[in-house]
C-alpha cells in the first residue's frame, strides 16, 4: 500500500498520475468511496471530512510520495465536492 497500488478488492489504487493529471476523479473518489463488486467491501467514504481536512490529506500523500503534483487547497475541494454530488 505505501507505493500507492492499493489493496486488491479492498483499496483502490491511487496512482501519481492522479495527483497531476485526474484530481477531480481522485477528490470524488475519496468523498464517495469505493465498493468491490463481488464482496461488497471497499474504501468508506470520507465526505463528513470538511475541505481544509481532504486538502491536507491529499497534501500529505502527495509530498510524502514525492507525486510532484500541485497542491490541493479548499476551494479546488469545495468545487469538486459540488461536481461529484451531482453526478
Amino acid at each position: 500500500m505505501e507505493d500507492g497500488q492499493g489493496v486488491a478488492n479492498l483499496v483502490p489504487a491511487i496512482k501519481p498520475t492522479r495527483f497531476v493529471n485526474e484530481r477531480k476523479g481522485l477528490i470524488c473518489l475519496m468523498l464517495t468511496g469505493a465498493k468491490d463488486s463481488i464482496s461488497g467491501f471497499g474504501m468508506p467514504s470520507f465526505e463528513k471530512m470538511t475541505n481544509t481536512q481532504m486538502a491536507n490529506v491529499l497534501n500529505y500523500i502527495n509530498a510524502k510520495q514525492k507525486f510532484a503534483g500541485s497542491f490541493f487547497n479548499e476551494k479546488e475541494i469545495e468545487t469538486y465536492r459540488k461536481d461529484c454530488s451531482n453526478q
